[in-house]
């Protein structure tokens, strides 16, 4: 494998990634799509340790885990079939297991970086979370245990300042706009700072929806509207099969009818889910979709999704009956005081997609383009919009979504 590229190694991250070989076990928390195993890969790559990979695969049986550590403890010791009596998720207890893992490790000469990929595809994570978590508070020479998941895991705060487990967050994976160019330079393009200011909106520093976008630019040849809707489809693409078919339809629906707005505090998201008869309340539904990473929350305490994931919601808004749009969006009023006009819950998903177009400022044209539609197909979406909302014209648009 080549060198690692340090395109998306932001100071801070690198820095972070030190934290692999310090402490006994690190925790790395983001979405999918966020580069957190390549990040791994190229940083133990640098280093001469010995990389143990273990990726736990969707559906994995209940001793897949077991099976698979065993396999790749076994480079270590040539044979690791007493693991089939020392893990305690198996048979044994935590700390005969850890007295094999310590055993083990005195044989080895250097480092060794146990990696454990998609942790969160493990039948009974919290036990094997225990398990390791109590390997890591023995502190054993030589092993540094890397947790890599989609998910949240309890890391406790003791944990944390003794300097047993660190924590790594999807933030640093985040690629500023100084990071965005070097990336699109790896790939032999060269971006203005207007068209980086235009990827970072759309990618919001995502590694995923940005190696999306850079695939569409080398096809198309320019970084143009078709560049970036082909990318959002596709990164699209990749979102409903990671995340969005992976949560209950309890709260596939919340966040479709949430995507009328771009923001919302937990108090309209209570509202919401009060007048719209959603069975489970917004708390547990807010908890998952947090741990799940597909809820940010800002600074001033409100939710948002990541934009690429709002698009997905608006277009799975034909799935749901007018009607709970129309209370999603008085609830939503009710809460903060705006009128927001329930007519915009109406609108379908190519409606929705036109629509922010238009707000951006873009001709018919260029839609049409941006869409792989006729002008004339363009015309007609414009023409329900503006029935829809009570229109007349585009700057009542601009204004109204304002």
């Amino acid at each position: 494998m080549e060198k690692p590229k340090n395109y998306f190694f932001k100071k801070h991250l690198s820095s972070a990634l030190t934290q692999i070989y310090q402490a006994p076990m690190t925790v790395i928390i983001a979405p999918p799509g966020y580069g957190k195993e390549v990040a791994v890969s190229y940083y133990t790559m640098s280093t001469n340790a010995l990389t143990l990979w273990v990726n736990v695969p969707k559906g994995a049986g209940g001793g897949y885990f077991c099976g698979a550590l065993k396999n790749a403890l076994s480079q270590i010791e040539g044979e690791a079939s007493v693991f089939d009596n020392a893990l305690p998720i198996c048979h044994g207890s935590m700390d005969a297991a850890t007295s094999f893992l310590r055993d083990m490790m005195a044989k080895s000469p250097k480092k060794i970086a146990l990696v454990i990929d998609n942790f969160q595809n493990i039948p009974e994570p919290d036990n094997a979370y225990r398990f390791l978590a109590h390997v890591a508070s023995c502190n054993i020479p030589h092993l540094h245990i890397v947790l890599l998941s989609t998910r949240y895991l309890p890391v406790s705060a003791d944990d944390l300042l003794n300097g047993t487990i660190a924590r790594i967050g999807k933030s640093l994976f985040c690629l500023d706009n100084e990071g965005i160019e070097r990336f699109f330079a790896s790939y032999g393009i060269e971006m203005s700072k207007d068209c980086i200011k235009k990827a970072a909106t759309f990618s919001e520093g995502w590694l995923s929806a940005l190696s999306a976008l850079a695939n569409a630019i080398l096809e198309k040849g320019a970084f143009d509207e078709g560049a970036i809707a082909d990318a959002k489809r596709r990164i699209g693409a990749y979102l409903r099969e990671a995340i969005w078919t992976d949560i209950p339809d309890t709260a596939r629906n919340f966040l479709t009818m949430m995507s009328i707005t771009d923001a919302f505090t937990p108090g309209q998201a209570r509202n919401v889910c009060l007048l719209t008869g959603t069975k489970t309340n917004a708390e547990a539904i807010l908890k998952l979709l947090e741990g799940r990473h597909v809820l940010d929350i800002c600074d001033d305490g409100s939710y948002r999704m990541h934009n690429i994931m709002l698009s997905l919601a608006r277009k799975e808004a034909k799935s749901l009956p007018t009607g709970l749009f129309e209370m999603a969006a008085r609830a939503l009023a009710e809460d903060d005081g705006q009128d927001l006009n329930p007519a915009a819950s109406r609108l379908s998903a190519r409606e929705w997609e036109v629509l922010e177009l238009l707000q951006g400022g873009k001709k018919y044209k260029e839609i049409a383009a941006a869409l792989y539609i006729s002008q004339n197909t363009v015309k007609t979406v414009v023409s329900s919009i503006y029935r829809k909302l009570g229109i007349q014209s585009k700057k009542e648009l601009v204004i109204n979504g304002q």
